[in-house]
This record gives structure tokens, C-alpha cells and sequence, in this order.
């Protein structure tokens, strides 16, 4: 039962559609600032597998946003066990998740616990659904399916209300399916072919401009990642990819980007060339600006 119960809140599991579709940046690109806050925090996780390493992500996560006293919303939507279920097997009554959840988030003293979960667009661009959002510090979007995520919210008052959490100083953080779902679209990888260029993708929901995430990099045969990546973004230069392995998470703070917890690693593609490598690989404190394109030690 508690395995159960720990799955439910994690849900860090890695569906197919989590690992083959990965995350991609917009063609059309303005002349915003790189965050249009940049007063926020974006966490990325790049797939968290375990209990354990899970737990010490949400703590560093919570304690970003203020620590016991916040007020907590969960988007679990990329579950695809959680009711209705989009896959066949046993269906997670939303109760039952809800319950785990304030269970598992009151042991690190968080009380204030919301989950919002839909599978329609218009539940969720009405008003009375991302009420809860309004007064959120943190919002934790988990794993999964990732077009699960990118079928509701892109482009509903839950990406607005999204950005004004970030407006207010507060985080917005994401494992895997909820990590590539924060950035501007969505980018399928052909693995057979990474040399391939992608084709635009759905869009994301854009709290950062002109990124996109991939993570589970090291769920891959070593390059391939980075050579699709690097394949779009010398078609699409204002992009730049943000690669991640599992057990890691980065976060954003005006711009650039930090390892935040892992021993993983986690790289850039600019379209640059760095060395030998396409890819600038984040070591020790060291930062990336993502709106200069430069490595910051």
C-alpha cells in the first residue's frame, strides 16, 4: 500500500510517450525578455525514478518557494491511470491521488495542498478551475505522457495564471513530461535519424521563451539527443536545447540556468560549436545565460 501510495503522488514512471517525444522551441519569437518574469523560478527535472530521489527534488523545490507555509498546486495530468484513464488497466480515482499527495507533501510540512487535474480544454480555461492558482508560491507538474499535458493547457488562463505565479516570485517546476510541457513546444526526435530536422511540434506553454527540455538523456544512445537537437536548432538559430538526465534537475533564475540537485549531467545547444562538443556541459556551480548564449563561471 505504501508503494502505491508513494506511486500516486510521484507518478515518475516512464511511459513511451515520455521517452520518445521531446520537447521543442517555437518558431515565432519576439522581441520579449528570455523569462517575462524574472523574478520566478522554473525548476526542470530531467526524470525522477525513485522515492527517494524524488522526495529530496520536492524538498529543494518547496524550500525555493518559501518552504512549510506555501500554498502548493499539483497538475498531474500526464498520469494516464488517473481517471479518466487514457490507457488500459486500473483507473486512479483523483480522491485517492489527492489524499496520497497531502499525505506525502504534509511530511515535509506542507499543509496547503491543491490538485488540479482535467482532460478538457475548456474545464481548463474557465475561471473556477485555475482559481487555486491564484494564490499558489510553488506549482509541481510530474511525469508522464506528455501529450497528455500538451493536448489541455498550452494557451489557456492555466498558462497565464501559470505566469503570474512566477510574476509574484513564486516556482514552477516540472519532472520529465511536466518539465518539457513549461517549455515552448514540443520536439520529436527521429532516433533512427537524429540528422534529421523535426517538424513544429505543439506548443508548450511557453513560461520561457525560445528553449525546449529533453530529458531522460541518459536513457539514449550517447549523441543522438544532441545531434537532433543540434539538427533544429541550426534550422531555427533563437532556439537552444536544454538537455537533462535522470536524477538531475536544473533551474532557471533570470536567464540562466544552474544545476539545482542531481549528479547527472545537464547541457545546452546553442548551434554553437564548443570544442569538439555541439553541447555546453554545466559543471560544479557553473551558469549558462540563456538570453546572452554564454557560459558564466
Amino acid at each position: 500500500m505504501r508503494g502505491r501510495r508513494e506511486a500516486l503522488l510521484l507518478i515518475i514512471g516512464l511511459p513511451l510517450a515520455d521517452l520518445a517525444v521531446l520537447g521543442q522551441a517555437s518558431r515565432d519569437f519576439g522581441k520579449a525578455p528570455f523569462q517575462k518574469s524574472t523574478d520566478g523560478t522554473i525548476v526542470l527535472g530531467g526524470g525522477y525514478v525513485d522515492p527517494e530521489n524524488t522526495a529530496a527534488l520536492l524538498k529543494r523545490m518547496t524550500d525555493l518557494a518559501g518552504g512549510a507555509g506555501i500554498s502548493l498546486v499539483i497538475i498531474p495530468t500526464a498520469d494516464s491511470q488517473l481517471e479518466p484513464a487514457t490507457r488500459a488497466g486500473s483507473s486512479t480515482p483523483l480522491i485517492d491521488y489527492e489524499k496520497a499527495a497531502r499525505a506525502a507533501f504534509a511530511l515535509l510540512g506542507i499543509q496547503h495542498v491543491t490538485v488540479l487535474h482535467t482532460r478538457d480544454r475548456s474545464v481548463a480555461d474557465s475561471d473556477a478551475f485555475v482559481a487555486p492558482l491564484r494564490s499558489a508560491n510553488c506549482v509541481w507538474l510530474p511525469g508522464g505522457d506528455p501529450q497528455l499535458l500538451f493536448r489541455v493547457y498550452p494557451n489557456t488562463r492555466v498558462q497565464s495564471e501559470l505566469q503570474g505565479v512566477l510574476n509574484r516570485g513564486g516556482v514552477v517546476a516540472g519532472d520529465s513530461a511536466g518539465a518539457m510541457v513549461i517549455g515552448r513546444s514540443l520536439l520529436a526526435v527521429d532516433l533512427d535519424h537524429p540528422e534529421k530536422t523535426p517538424v513544429d511540434p505543439p506548443r508548450g506553454l511557453g513560461l520561457f521563451r525560445d528553449a525546449f527540455v529533453m530529458p531522460h538523456l541518459n536513457r539514449y544512445k550517447a549523441g543522438v539527443v544532441a545531434l537532433g537537437s543540434k539538427t533544429y536548432v541550426s534550422s531555427h538559430p533563437e532556439a537552444a536545447g536544454i538537455l537533462i538526465e535522470e536524477h538531475t534537475a536544473i533551474m532557471i533564475q533570470r536567464g540562466q540556468v544552474t544545476r539545482l540537485i542531481g549528479n547527472g549531467r545537464t547541457g545546452i545547444v546553442d548551434g554553437r560549436s564548443h570544442g569538439a562538443d555541439s553541447v555546453v556541459w554545466l559543471s560544479g556551480s557553473a551558469r549558462y545565460d540563456l538570453r546572452t548564449r554564454d557560459l558564466v563561471q
